[in-house]
């Protein structure tokens, strides 16, 4: 079993929702969330902040941290982990900044509560 974690633009969770249900996929969790990825600061200003340049923390500073993005979490079986997540790509790539993140990350255990169900089984 694997969890598929990804942040995407907001306006692009009906899309990622058909293209999942597309491949059989209709398990899934939406969150608001709130973030920035490195595209929209500097690499180098990153770096020196890293280490310690006054002047880049202050300028990290100036830049409105945290943009409206939303978090989608997919508990599936292995097999189907690779389909999923190319459906999430297509539904989301534009090539342009902030598309978006993919983790992919494994689920030691499930149990579903209402009848004990655990393993696969519980999904």
């Amino acid at each position: 079993m694997k969890e598929i974690y990804a942040i995407i633009q907001p306006n692009r969770v009906q899309a990622t929702k058909e293209a999942l249900a597309a491949v059989g996929t209709h398990p899934l969790n939406a969150f608001p969330c709130m973030g920035h990825g490195r595209g929209q600061i500097d690499p180098r200003i990153l770096d020196a902040a890293m280490k310690g340049s006054e002047e880049a923390l202050a300028v990290l500073g100036q830049h409105p941290p945290l943009v409206p993005k939303r978090s989608l979490s997919i508990f599936l079986p292995d097999e189907q982990v690779e389909p999923a997540v190319q459906a999430i790509i297509r539904a989301n790539q534009t090539g342009q900044h902030g598309d978006g993140k993919i983790y992919v990350c494994p689920v030691a255990a499930a149990l579903r509560v209402r009848t004990g169900e655990t393993g696969v089984g519980a999904l």
